[in-house]
């Protein structure tokens, strides 16, 4: 493994130079790593973090959910 990185570490640092290279090829990380401020992004580097995000955005949508189906 070290030794591959070793042979193409100019390939993977490649994006530095040319500002046209994307980062990452993952698009969704690209996108949260470009949008979210880095406070957010922080919660996505742990099991809990990333967890504990995900039942608040569930909350927050079943919330919504409910309050619409009360105004029918």
């Amino acid at each position: 493994m070290e030794k591959h990185v070793i042979n193409f570490i100019d390939r993977y640092l490649l994006y530095l130079k040319d500002p046209q290279i994307e980062k990452t090829s993952n698009k969704l990380d690209n996108y949260y790593g470009n949008t979210d401020p880095e406070i957010i992004k922080k919660r996505y580097k742990t099991r809990n973090g990333i967890l504990s995000y995900l039942y608040y955005q569930m909350v927050d949508w079943t919330d919504k959910k409910e309050k619409d189906n009360l105004s029918l």
